[in-house]
């Protein structure tokens, strides 16, 4: 079945047989019936589309572990090596070129979530030698690179349409961060996910992440976007067993890759950080109290974020002088002493916080993953112990930093690891 390349007519015939008094008796029929291809699906169930993400497959694999390496950008930036991974691994397949190409028997404009009628979804595998695919291939595609890569994704389909989105690796507190006028992000599972319209790679990751990010606008709003974990679709549709493959792919060169990415990080960075740092400077000059002193602390988390720390750290301090109650910032400048491994500092500035708030949880939390940084581990288990007390689904979030005695310290030394940087905006 799994080696069927064409929809097979077949004869079968159907028997049943029974007892009845002690007598035995069969019954025979003869039916006509269709074999379908390996690459057949009904969009009954968009799910279904997870058995065509195979991360493990041979030359998927292959593909997505060369292109992968995101040369550092993660120690130039305070955002999760994740986002710079999954950007470099679509920017990489944008350059490798897949044109689109619509079923034209069936295009999926016209029959997605329809049971009757029979579509084509290709294998990861052919869609590289083809270089052609339409919506659902590319979304199959790119899912597999991204999660042969160690990056979550989910399939997202509008009307008539299917694209992807990836696990940034950043905690959803951080979903601020991650929306402009123009780019939109998605909180689940405690991360913060982006979209990602696969037929437009060609044009870089800003532009594909724009363009999906413009259709969950238009259509979450009628409540016509599904969002599906493929983690989570697993269990029902697990990836579809394939033979060994018969050809080889080569991908895009290094330094070919390398150029679009840096570009596509540029543009990103531009969004993220020049476009909101104009639009918050424009609110900080229109408000005054409470709400101008928000602003100051979203400005401080730009500049941290992007690797302008003096800017940062004299905005922070500049919050905590003005209103020493304002939590946010003393928060945010122990996370950008951390990031600059100086966990002594933040630990100071982290009592400064509790002795203001001895309840607040992500105080606790952070001064806890500090301790760890600093190897107290007896007084980093006694704030973890505070957080479950105070909010256990965020305890069990990051149970694994504080409840593995073996390298848990170790870990904690690379905040963008098992502990990425929550920032608060104070809102």
């Amino acid at each position: 079945i799994f080696s069927l390349q064409e929809d097979l007519p077949i004869q079968a015939e159907l028997v049943v047989a029974y007892t009845i008094g002690g007598s035995e008796h069969q019954v025979s029929k003869s039916v006509s019936l269709t074999l379908f291809r390996r690459t057949a699906l009904t969009w009954d169930d968009s799910g279904k589309i997870a058995s065509f993400v195979v991360p493990n497959e041979g030359i998927v694999s292959l593909f997505s572990h060369r292109v992968a390496v995101t040369s550092g950008l993660e120690d130039r930036y305070r955002i999760a090596e994740k986002f710079f991974r999954g950007m470099r691994v679509c920017d990489a397949l944008g350059m490798y070129g897949i044109h689109y190409i619509e079923d034209p028997e069936a295009p999926i404009s016209k029959i997605l979530g329809q049971a009757s009628f029979v579509d084509t979804v290709r294998f990861p595998r052919t869609t590289l030698l083809l270089k052609s695919g339409d919506c659902d291939d590319t979304t199959a595609l790119l899912c597999s690179l991204l999660e042969s890569s160690g990056i979550k994704t989910a399939v997202m389909t509008s009307p008539g349409h299917v694209f992807m989105a990836m696990d940034t690796g950043e905690p959803a507190e951080n979903l601020w961060l991650f929306r402009t006028d123009e780019l939109e992000a998605i909180a689940h599972a405690g991360r913060v996910w982006v979209p990602i319209e696969t037929t437009a790679l060609d044009k870089g990751f800003h532009a594909a992440w724009a363009m999906a990010s413009d259709l969950y606008r238009r259509y979450s709003k009628e409540r016509k976007i599904e969002f599906l974990p493929v983690e989570e679709l697993r269990t029902t549709y697990p990836p579809l067993p394939l033979p060994k493959s018969s050809f080889t792919i080569v991908e895009p060169a290094d330094e070919k890759i390398s150029l679009v990415f840096l570009a596509s990080v540029e543009k990103v960075g531009d969004a993220l950080y020049r476009s909101s740092l104009a639009a918050l400077q424009d609110r900080r000059a229109k408000a005054s109290g409470n709400s101008a002193l928000k602003v100051r602390n979203q400005i401080a988390v730009l500049h941290a974020r992007f690797g302008r720390d003096k800017e940062a750290e004299e905005e922070f301090r500049s919050c905590i002088q003005s209103d020493p109650d304002f939590l946010s910032s003393y928060l945010n400048l122990a996370n950008l002493m951390l990031s600059r491994d100086e966990p002594k500092k933040a630990i100071s500035v982290l009592k400064e916080g509790l002795a203001k708030e001895p309840e607040s949880v992500l105080l606790n939390l952070l001064i806890g993953r500090a301790y760890l940084s600093d190897g107290d581990q007896k007084l980093a288990l006694k704030h973890y112990d505070q957080v479950k007390r105070l909010s256990p689904g965020t305890a069990e979030r990051y149970a694994a930093l504080f409840e593995k005695d073996s390298g848990a310290a170790q870990r904690a030394s690379n905040p963008t690891a098992d502990f990425p940087l929550i920032w608060e905006s104070g809102d």
